[in-house]
């Protein structure tokens, strides 16, 4: 079973472009240092059209080879970083972020087939 993790964030009304930009960057540098076991490939960056994001500002993707990889993930001292960085561009308390009022977290599992 493989696992696809996709985490979408809405930053505060007012985060300033330059701002935005300074995020992505601090964002991509404490990717760039992730090692978790199980965990395949990770990207964060800005959507290529803010137009259709419902506004979502930032993204990031990351594959797993199974499930004990996304879990070894979730309490990783650079995943918090992370976590962090983004609650410091946005009003939410670490339990919105938990509970999703600005961020957005949708895991899939590649070995289930799809039932369309």
């Amino acid at each position: 079973m493989a696992i696809i993790h996709f985490a979408f964030s809405r930053l505060r009304p007012g985060v300033s472009a330059a701002d935005k930009e300074k995020i992505i960057a601090e964002a991509q540098a404490i990717v760039a240092v992730m090692s978790v076991p199980g965990m395949k490939r990770i990207s964060v960056g800005p959507p290529l059209d803010a137009a259709r994001t419902q506004g979502y500002d930032f993204a990031l993707t990351a594959d797993f080879e199974n499930i004990d990889g996304f879990n070894a993930y979730l309490p990783n001292p650079d995943h918090l970083r992370l976590m962090k960085l983004m609650k410091n561009y946005t009003d939410d308390t670490e339990l919105d972020l938990l509970l999703g009022k600005s961020l957005l977290t949708y895991q899939i599992d590649t070995s289930r087939q799809a039932k369309l």
